[in-house]
């Protein structure tokens, strides 16, 4: 996962809250100067990887949204599908349908 994680730790030397600046298990402490390594345990490991992965779950971007229907016309936010009761109408690209048909997008192969 290439995204930044902040996580914060008590610092060893004065007590105070320590960060990792987004990234890595390195700490540093902005009250007493202190900077480390702090080794996560196996259970906050686990506790924050199923977390990130029930966010993610969570807020993912549904497949079948008019968005990625070949039959939306995305400049335009209407639906184009002749079997669909939407056909015709202004649509936002997050609204989903029965209808739905997956396209390719020009970046795929």
């Amino acid at each position: 996962m290439g995204s930044l994680i902040f996580a914060d730790a008590k610092c060893p030397c004065c007590g105070g809250i320590c960060g990792n600046g987004g990234h890595g298990n390195t700490f540093y402490c902005p009250s007493c100067g202190w900077n480390g390594v702090i080794e996560m345990s196996t259970d906050d490991v686990k506790a924050m990887e199923e977390f990130i992965r029930e966010h993610l779950e969570r807020n993912k971007e549904p497949t079948s949204t008019c968005a990625t229907c070949r039959w939306y016309a995305e400049f335009e936010g209407v639906c184009c599908n002749g079997d669909s009761e939407y056909r015709a109408d202004f649509r936002d690209a997050d609204q989903e349908c029965e209808k739905w048909e997956g396209r390719k997008f020009e970046d795929e192969v």
